[in-house]
């Protein structure tokens, strides 16, 4: 995921946000070494862990950007997908925009 994000065409516009749902393995320390590249990383803790719904809902009240993109930890993009998606709703005239994923398997 975190390679994912580097290889952004934006990156230099990204926030990126790492939810750790009270994980019990060195998942908090990983993440603060792979985010020492970042712009403005943060980290958000939950104790106790509150499910799947609570950690998104987290990392999007601690987000300060005008979209916000939910990846899973698995999850790879093309490099300009979120360059792309992020010009969509400014050209589609629309204030909401919605995203989906073609999950292949």
């Amino acid at each position: 995921m975190f390679e994912t994000i580097k290889a952004q065409t934006i990156l230099g516009q990204i926030e990126t946000i790492m939810v750790d749902n009270n994980s019990t393995d060195d998942s908090v320390a990983v993440a603060r070494r792979l985010l020492a590249d970042f712009r403005a990383p943060a980290i958000v803790r939950i104790q106790p862990n509150l499910g799947f719904c609570e950690g998104n809902n987290s990392g999007a009240r601690a987000a300060n950007g005008r979209y916000l993109f939910l990846p899973e930890h698995d999850t790879w993009m093309e490099t300009d997908a979120w360059a792309v998606d992020c010009e969509a709703p400014k050209n589609s005239g629309r204030r909401l925009h919605a995203v989906c994923v073609e999950l292949s398997g």
